[in-house]
This record gives structure tokens, C-alpha cells and sequence, in this order.
């Protein structure tokens, strides 16, 4: 820690002169060296440090021992956001104004009787920027009591209580849909808004279950799929709480991450889980988010580190995040991704209460998912249920490779009171067959997970197998002529590279999308068409 003198001499005549009269000593010195030499000699006479203290509010005074408590030296960011700010200031302007007198926050108490400086020191990350109590004055200042800071308001008394695990459920609709055409329509009709999609994408990619494109599920995505929810909810855990490839800053909606430099997400994660850990009630949200930053400066960035940092809001105008207000900016919404997406998403955490006054508070089974240990599995006995139709109902508590698998032989259908449905199509089987996935796989997945199969859908399959699409169903334009013998003429004329396949004498088919030029064509024939009534139904 730098010595009294070295504080001393990094000062102007103009403080040092104004530090003496605070002290009450008679120094002087024709300049800044000389009265420095005089006062590191008198400032240090036997008592003289503990009357000085006593003159101090109890603010400044805790926090010269929270300084203290910390090896007397503290990031001067860090410690300006908790003491308040250091007005800049010139020989001129202090003379003034006489900020001794008037300090305007409790930094400025501390500054100008020279208990704390400002100095760049070494640490494990270079060289830091700090506030330091000299070394001479450290044992004399006294012992900080956490108690004497301000403190979080008090947790609400509510009993913890166990939570869901959507992290499962929504995992495998995402696998799912991924292994179909048109993923992301497919995951919205499943509940999955496009935010939701990349947030899940980017955290299933971290955890190893999605390929570096994110879109193609890995070879593990599969047995993760088979084991029991209990199994499987503490490997997602277990994994997301050591992976460095699950990175919660990169993954924050509204932020981007600009530029090549990296960040360690491990040691953020990890002092989290500490202070969740450290809980015993359950406590309002937005005070534990400020406790949390006002006890942990600088958490999700080292303070050399970070200075290279480049992070934008996605939002216009965009705005470049950087100094003190914009990374107080980041670093809630970090904290609002983990508190109320990421972290109760695998159950270790329940939020109650409505937006604005959400209450938080561990679940039952926090500590066991954080020391990898298995719940009770949830049965996984239910059935697929299978309407004559040939839609599929699957509850949560059917095995998710059930649905993963089953899901790809149907149209994706809205969910309805908690159950997956999907509508077996000849579309979604031709989609199916061109994967390799042939009827024979449907019937046989069916036979294990469905109460039953109707005799009439597994007939129907079987027929669409072996002879292709014996009825189509299609949404045609048909012309109808008031006079059969118009339809040769039509054909002949410009309208007829608009006509397709004759249903009768009097009705011809429209071909797809030309029914504006058709009209066009047989204005210019002498025949004005009577379009339909529904807007919707022109091309």
C-alpha cells in the first residue's frame, strides 16, 4: 500500500496548505515538496490519527473500515459507486469553493483530510486504478461491521416451494421442430416466439446439444431425449452450471456482443448461485438485483479486461454500452436473464407476484439440482392418445423421445390444456419418407407409446404406403361460363394461356395466381367477369 508520503506528495501547495489548517498544524514550506515532508511527520504524532476519526460522520467512517475490510484498497469505480463521486476540481476552482468545507458526498469527506487516495496499483490483472488508505493510517482505523452498512429489506416470509422444469418440455419441442422444414413457424405454433428460439438455441448449443450452426441437433441431443425428467434435468444443470460454452452475457436479449474479445462466464455464474445459495426466505426481486450489484462491483467484468468490451443495444437508436451507467444497464438485464429465464427454466428457482413486484426464492429442489443429485423421477407412464382422425394428443408425462420422434410424421397443431398435438398428414409422411422415415417407423412408435391405434388410420397408412395419395385435396379458381360453347372460344383467344384443366362444358379450372391478367384478357375479348365477393379469394 502507497505510504502517507507518497499521498502526500501527489498533491499540489494549494491542497497541502488546506490539509494542514484541517489538521490544525502548524507546517509550512516555500513549496508543495516541503510542506508534504512536514506534514507526513506530523500527521503520524502519537493519537493525533484518532481524534481526526472521531471528527468524521458515521458514514465516512464505515466506509474507511469497509476499505480497510477489503486490504485497504478498492477499484476507484468500485468505490466511488458506493461513496459517491469526486467532483474534478483545479487550484482555482478549490480555492473557491472550498470542497473541504462543503464536500457533496462521502468520497470527498475522506479525499481532503487525506485519509484515502488515488493511485494506479499492481494487481493480478494489471495495473488498477484504486482508492488506498495509507499504509501508516491502516492500523488505526477500525474494524468494519457489515451490520453497520445499509442492509437488503427483509425477505418476505414464503415457504420455498418446488418448481417446473420448462427447460425440458421446451428443449425437446426445439429439437423437434429443428429436424422439420420451416423450424421456426413450426416452434411458434408450439409456444416458442422467436426471442424464446434463440435464447433456448444459443443455451442448447452451449450445453452441446445443438452443432455450431445451431440449427442441426448433435448426437447427444438424443440420449439427453431418453433419459427420465429427473436424469435429464440434472445433467442440464450439472453441465450449465462448469460450461464456458453457455455464455448468459452473449445469449442477453437486446444486447449484442460486438468484436473478437471473450469473456469468462464461470465466475459471474458462480457467485450468483453462491448468494442464492446463501438465502434462507424468499425476497423481493428488484431489492435482491441492487443488493447483489451493490455487493458485488464489477462482477461480470474484470476492470482491465473489460475496457476493451465492445456491447451494443439491439434496440434503436442503437446505443455503444460503456462507463459506469451503461454497464449498470448490462449488468441488470444479465441479472434479469439468469433470475427470471434461465434459472427458473430448470426449476431451481420460483417467482411469484405481478411484473414489478415479483417475489424470488429457491425452489425445494435448488440445493439437490446444484449438488447433482436426482429428484424423485416424475412418472413417465402415460400414453399417446390417437382420435380416429389421425390426430396425436401427448401429455408431459409421456417420454419426450416420444414426442420428438412422433412429432415428425404430422402437422404441428396449437397445444391445448398442457398437451402436445400433431396431425398425421401425407404432407408431413412425405417430408418424413424423404428423411429415411418410412410408415412402418410411425405404426411401430405407435404400438409402444399409444394406448391404441385405430384400426381405420393404421388401414388408411398402410394403403398411402403402398399406392401414394389416392385422393387430393386442393383450393382451385374455377371460371364458370353461362354458355358452354364460350369455352373453345376463350381457349383460342389471349385468355386461353390462362386456363387449366376443364372441369365440364361450362367450368374450367384458373391457373394458380393469373386471375388479374385473366380478367385483363377477357376485358380485351368484350367479357367483363364477375370476380367473387371475398377480397381474400383474388389473387
Amino acid at each position: 500500500m502507497p505510504s502517507l508520503a507518497a499521498l502526500l506528495n501527489a498533491h499540489d501547495l494549494g491542497f497541502l496548505q488546506a490539509l494542514a489548517d484541517a489538521w490544525g498544524l502548524p507546517c509550512a514550506g516555500r513549496n508543495a515538496q516541503e510542506l508534504a515532508a512536514c506534514l507526513s511527520r506530523e500527521m503520524l504524532a502519537p493519537g493525533l490519527l484518532r481524534e481526526m476519526l472521531q471528527t468524521l460522520p458515521p458514514r465516512a467512517l464505515e466506509a474507511l473500515a469497509f476499505l480497510k475490510s477489503q486490504g485497504g484498497s478498492l477499484p476507484w469505480p468500485e468505490f466511488t459507486r458506493r461513496f459517491g463521486d469526486l467532483r474534478p476540481m483545479g487550484p482555482a476552482r478549490r480555492s473557491r469553493e472550498q470542497p473541504w468545507r462543503f464536500p457533496t458526498s462521502v468520497t470527498e469527506q475522506l479525499w481532503y483530510p487525506a485519509f484515502i487516495g488515488r493511485d494506479f496499483l499492481r494487481s493480478s490483472a494489471g495495473p488498477l486504478e484504486a482508492a488506498y488508505i495509507p499504509e501508516e493510517f491502516l492500523e488505526g482505523i477500525p474494524a468494519w461491521e457489515p451490520e453497520a452498512l445499509p442492509v437488503p429489506p427483509a425477505p418476505l416470509a414464503v415457504p420455498p416451494q418446488a418448481a417446473a422444469a420448462p427447460i425440458l418440455e421446451d428443449s425437446c419441442t426445439l429439437l423437434a421442430a429443428l429436424r422439420r422444414q420451416d423450424s421456426e413457424r413450426l416452434a411458434a405454433i408450439a409456444g416458442l416466439n422467436p426471442e424464446h428460439q434463440a435464447l433456448l438455441g444459443g443455451f442448447l448449443q452451449g450445453l452441446g446439444l445443438l452443432g455450431k450452426d445451431g440449427k442441426s441437433p448433435t448426437a447427444a441431443a438424443r440420449p439427453f431425449l431418453e433419459q427420465n425428467r429427473a436424469q435429464a434435468l440434472a445433467w442440464v444443470v450439472q453441465t450449465w452450471q462448469g460450461s464456458r460454452g453457455v455464455n448468459e452475457l452473449r445469449l442477453v436479449p437486446g444486447l449484442r456482443c460486438e468484436g473478437t474479445w471473450q469473456n469468462d462466464p464461470l465466475p459471474p455464474r458462480r457467485l450468483l448461485i453462491e448468494r442464492l445459495a446463501a438465502l434462507t426466505a424468499p425476497m423481493g426481486l428488484n431489492s435482491f438485483i441492487q443488493s447483489f450489484k451493490d455487493n458485488a462491483f464489477s462482477f461480470l467484468r474484470p476492470p482491465v479486461e473489460s475496457a476493451h468490451w465492445m456491447i451494443a443495444s439491439s434496440a434503436e437508436p442503437r446505443r455503444l454500452l460503456r462507463g459506469p451507467n451503461s454497464w449498470d444497464e448490462v449488468e441488470s438485464a444479465w441479472l434479469r436473464l439468469l433470475l427470471t429465464r434461465i434459472m427458473p427454466w430448470m426449476g431451481l428457482l420460483v417467482l411469484e407476484g405481478p411484473p414489478g413486484e415479483e417475489v424470488l426464492s429457491k425452489s425445494a429442489s435448488f440445493d439437490e439440482l446444484l449438488q447433482g443429485s436426482s429428484a424423485v423421477p416424475t412418472p413417465e407412464d402415460d400414453q399417446v392418445k390417437v382420435d380416429p382422425g389421425g390426430m396425436l394428443s401427448i401429455s408431459t408425462q409421456v417420454p419426450r423421445i416420444a414426442r420428438y420422434q412422433l412429432s415428425r410424421f404430422g402437422a404441428w397443431l396449437p397445444p391445448n390444456a398442457g398437451e402436445s398435438r400433431y396431425q398425421i398428414s401425407a404432407a408431413a409422411l412425405e417430408e418424413a419418407a424423404a428423411q429415411g422415415l418410412s410408415v412402418k417407423h410411425l405404426l411401430s412408435l405407435l404400438r409402444k407409446y399409444a394406448k391404441s391405434t385405430p384400426q381405420a388410420l393404421a388401414r388408411s397408412l398402410r394403403q398411402w404406403e403402398s399406392k401414394g395419395n389416392l385422393i387430393k385435396l386442393q383450393n382451385l379458381r374455377i371460371l364458370r361460363l353461362a354458355q358452354p360453347e364460350l369455352l373453345p372460344k376463350l381457349r383460342e383467344g389471349p385468355a386461353g394461356k390462362f386456363l387449366g384443366e376443364a372441369l365440364g362444358p361450362d367450368a374450367v379450372v384458373v391457373k394458380a395466381g393469373s386471375l388479374a391478367a385473366l380478367q385483363k384478357a377477357l376485358l380485351r375479348a368484350g367479357y367483363l367477369a364477375a370476380l367473387p365477393e371475398d377480397p381474400d379469394q383474388n389473387d
